[in-house]
C-alpha cells in the first residue's frame, strides 16, 4: 500500500497509517509511506507514527532536492532556465515538474492549490496575517500580495 503526502493527512487516514503500520509486520505486503521533512513539525501526529517504526524491515530514504542539471535533464531548455527554474522551486520535484509542464509561465494551478491547501490547515490567526498586504521597499510604497 503507497500513501502519499502523509504530511497533509487528515486524521482518519493518520489513523489508518497507525494501524497498518503496526500489522504490517504480521502480513505478506508492504506500507510505502511518502512525506516532506520540512512540513512536519516536532509535535505533528506523524512524527508519532514514524518515531514508532523499527526493525529490520523498516526502511528509510531522505530524497534530497533536485540538483540544476537534474531540472535540465527533466526538460529546462538551458542551463539558465534549468538554474532560474531551481532557484524559485529550490529543487523541489513537484514544484519543478509543474513548473516544466506548464513552460514556465505564471504559477502553475496545481502548485496553486498545494500551496493553499497547506495554507487552509494554519489556524485562522496565521491566514489572516498571512493575507495582510506588504510594503516591499524596492517598489516605492506599492502593495503586494
Amino acid at each position: 500500500m503507497v500513501v502519499e503526502d502523509v504530511h497533509w493527512a487528515d486524521d482518519a487516514t493518520l489513523d489508518a497509517v497507525r494501524y497498518l503500520s503496526r500489522r504490517i509486520p504480521t502480513v505478506p505486503a508492504a506500507l510505502l509511506l511518502t512525506f516532506r521533512d520540512s512540513g512536519v513539525e516536532a509535535d505533528h501526529p506523524l512524527r508519532q507514527i514514524t518515531g514508532s517504526l523499527a526493525g529490520p524491515a523498516v526502511r528509510r530514504l531522505s530524497l534530497p532536492a533536485l540538483s540544476v542539471a537534474a531540472v535540465q535533464v527533466l526538460g529546462a531548455a538551458s542551463a539558465q532556465e534549468a538554474a532560474e527554474i531551481h532557484r524559485v522551486t529550490q529543487g523541489n520535484p513537484f514544484f519543478v515538474t509543474e513548473v516544466l509542464a506548464t513552460g514556465g509561465v505564471g504559477v502553475p494551478s496545481t502548485v496553486r492549490d498545494a500551496v493553499l491547501a497547506r495554507l487552509g490547515r494554519l489556524p485562522p490567526s496565521a491566514r489572516t496575517l498571512l493575507n495582510r498586504p506588504v510594503r516591499h521597499p524596492d517598489t516605492r510604497g506599492a502593495l503586494a500580495r
